[in-house]
């Protein structure tokens, strides 16, 4: 750097050679002199990028005479950086960080993918400190936690399924979602066990009644035709609204399972009311 003095129009530029203690001839080529104030008493030397003057000190002309003064073979020159960084300088890093290393410096990962809070060092040799780079680059290296993923309330409807507790030969599905389904019996048939099935809150289904089948029985199954009076007015031998007949069932069916009823209960409104035998 050199001191501009404006005379006029006549231009100066403050070097060393302009002092009465003359220039400091002991320099490398590359080595540039750079003045301190504004008549170049005082002077430091730099170097290009990459290297460092041999000589950092700042010198002094003072009666005639530079200080520090160099010795007769000294030269001030560049020396190029080479100083090796620290390892045990890096901060420390947590669990779940990997640390990729080399004579260059290091990269930072995590075990889960994510980015650590420093994700690169890199030496700088000029003066063998650590480059750092990073959200946070000045404490210990760590990993994000991985997010944990929502909690999946399931719900009973979920649960359930797809109902199939039903006779698809004697049985015609009306409607059926994942909470409810109804049923009717098919053309000919008659007395539908359930016409209705419920998704409960446990996560199974339930039928009306005890029962645990819907199917529907033939015109040879009469057994209820016995309850019909001569006026058309069905009349049971136990107590049940005649109002209500429609409301009859069976339940809790012998070798239902198998196909091959033998014997079920009557159910009434939710109520046993007889057991009926299919020979």
């Amino acid at each position: 750097m050199l001191f501009k003095v404006g005379l006029a129009a006549l231009t100066v530029y403050a070097q060393t050679s302009s002092t009465e203690c003359g220039e400091i001839t002991q320099v490398d080529s590359v080595v540039s002199e750079e003045c301190q104030d504004e008549f170049c008493y005082k002077v430091q030397f730099s170097c290009p990028g990459g290297s460092t003057p041999s000589h950092l000190n700042t010198f002094k002309c003072k009666k005639g005479v530079w200080h520090p003064a160099l010795g007769a073979n000294e030269l001030i020159e560049c020396v190029a950086n080479d100083i090796d960084c620290s390892y045990d300088q890096l901060p420390s890093i947590s669990d779940g960080v990997i640390a990729n290393c080399n004579d260059a410096g290091c990269d930072y990962s995590c075990e889960n993918g994510l980015e650590p809070t420093t994700i690169a060092a890199s030496c700088d040799r000029q003066f063998g400190l650590w480059n750092l780079t990073g959200q946070n680059s000045s404490r210990k290296i760590r990993c994000p936690k991985t997010p944990k993923e929502p909690k999946h309330q399931m719900r009973a409807a979920d649960k359930c399924g797809e109902f199939t507790g039903f006779d698809e030969n004697t049985v015609e599905e009306v409607e059926c979602n994942k909470k409810y389904c109804t049923y009717r019996c098919k053309e000919g048939l008659h007395h539908i066990t359930s016409s209705i099935a419920k998704c409960t809150n446990g996560g199974g289904w339930t039928l009306e009644g005890n029962t645990q089948y819907i199917r529907c029985f033939g015109l040879e199954n009469t057994w209820h035709e016995s309850w019909k009076r001569s006026d058309g007015i069905y009349r049971p031998p136990f107590g049940c609204n005649p109002d209500a007949i429609r409301h009859v069932t069976l339940a809790d069916c012998v070798n239902e399972a198998k196909g091959a009823i033998t014997q079920c209960n009557v159910i009434c409104k939710g109520k046993v009311i007889d057991t009926v035998n299919f020979n």
